[in-house]
């Protein structure tokens, strides 16, 4: 990440799931099978969630940041950070094309991975006829709080991938989704 105090731990989702909660990041959710977790003086401030593909394809999936405000840190980055992002992964990888996720298919799989979470959790105490546990119920408000913040702001995460430079019309389905190359100049 060059010389401006970001840090970089490397991470993946738990067993060989394509998208889901990291094996050493406590409560944080990767839309990749792998991510970059950055931090800056030593808090998480951003995910880059990103799978590799076949033949040398790089597949990024999420870049996201951990709050939505406080992200003062960003003034040390000298571009966007997005096309920042970009530029280091291509530097990472030279012989990778890149390509970056569709908003909109982003944001439907993870609407209905939360719909699922939550029917799955309402099936499990329906068929037991217990009560719900604590533990439960604070899944499902977990899930329904993330799904109400998406429904929210479908819009602007749509607009969040559809705004990198160069994305071209060039597509590649992987895992329900739509991802579009990159140009090698998306990162200038």
């Amino acid at each position: 990440m060059g010389n401006l105090g970001l840090e970089v731990e490397v991470d993946h989702t738990t067993g060989f799931n394509t998208h889901g909660y990291a094996e050493y990041s406590y409560n944080t959710y990767l839309d990749g099978s792998m991510a970059f977790l950055i931090k800056y003086r030593g808090a998480h401030v951003l995910t880059i969630g990103f799978t590799f593909a076949s033949c040398k394809r790089l597949l990024i999936q999420q870049i996201q940041f951990t709050q939505r405000t406080g992200n003062r840190w960003l003034f040390k980055l000298p571009i966007h950070y997005a096309s920042f992002v970009i530029s280091k992964l291509r530097s990472a990888f030279p012989n990778h094309r890149l390509y970056i996720v569709s908003g909109v298919d982003l944001a439907e799989r993870s609407i209905q991975n939360y719909k699922s979470t939550i029917a799955r959790i309402e099936a499990k105490r329906s068929q037991s006829g217990k009560p719900i546990s604590t533990y439960d119920y604070e899944r499902i408000l977990k899930a329904q709080s993330s799904l109400d913040h998406i429904l929210r702001d479908k819009e602007r995460i749509i607009s969040v991938y559809k705004s990198i430079p160069n994305y071209s019309n060039k597509q590649l389905s992987c895992h329900g989704m739509r991802h579009f190359l990159l140009t090698p100049s998306a990162d200038t």
